[in-house]
């Protein structure tokens, strides 16, 4: 986009827009029963070769933001608990542990988010920042990051 007015010099810019759905990539969430529920999700950051604001990362490997990973555990359709921590690294693993006296019930099952914020506001989550993709598809796009603008 180029900008001139009178009297003014002229000034160019250029912009890419994103889905905010893109700007992480995340796997399903591995579930074991074992001393409760550990729920576990990989999660990498698509955006930060691109200079996203939203995932930006700064000298110190840390997120700028207040992204959020939320883990929600079901009792077949049913919200039993929610765990939650905040974004701290771009790329990793992240893990919530839920205890649960009936932890080999086959009717528990866990969804992951990741979210542009979370607190104690129940009536708004934040907006979705996260796609879930295969390991096979996150390794591919962590060895080629400059291939990962989704027109």
């Amino acid at each position: 986009m180029g900008i001139q007015a009178e009297g003014y010099r002229f000034t160019y810019m250029w912009s890419k827009a994103i889905l905010t759905s893109d700007v992480f990539y995340m796997t399903s969430p591995t579930v074991t029963k074992s001393g409760g529920i550990t729920a576990k999700v990989f999660i990498y950051n698509n955006q930060s070769y691109n200079n996203n604001s939203l995932a930006m990362m700064n000298s110190s490997n840390a997120n700028v933001g207040s992204q959020a990973v939320v883990f929600e555990l079901f009792d077949g359709t049913t919200p039993v608990s929610i765990a939650t921590a905040e974004l701290a690294i771009g790329t990793g693993t992240y893990t919530a542990k839920f205890n649960i006296g009936d932890k080999d019930s086959t009717n528990y099952t866990v969804k992951a988010f990741v979210v542009s914020s979370f607190d104690s506001d129940t009536g708004y989550m934040g907006l979705n920042l996260g796609t879930v993709k295969t390991q096979a598809e996150i390794d591919e796009a962590m060895i080629m990051p400059q291939n990962n603008y989704n027109p």
